[in-house]
């Protein structure tokens, strides 16, 4: 894609530059399994996205077992992320 595209695109997927502000999203899963675990963590990450276009810069892990995760996400829409 040529620069100005890609710009455009992030531009009308992104939410408006009042949520620009870092936000943080805090996570705690548990699971059967390690594999579980993952799944559901991704899943997590992948709801927020779609839902709130939310992606990650940062993540704090509080806990972590192989049943179970706490964590902090910082981060904010898509624009906050490309400029």
């Amino acid at each position: 894609m040529r620069g100005g595209m890609l710009e455009s695109v992030c531009t009308a997927l992104s939410p408006t530059s009042k949520d620009r502000r870092e936000k943080t999203l805090d996570i705690a899963i548990s699971a059967d399994s390690p594999e579980g675990l993952l799944v559901k963590y991704l899943n997590e990450l992948i709801f927020h996205f779609d839902t709130y276009n939310f992606i990650g810069r940062r993540i704090d892990v509080i806990s972590f077992s192989d049943g179970s995760i706490r964590a902090t996400v910082h981060g904010g829409g898509i624009r906050s992320w490309v400029t």
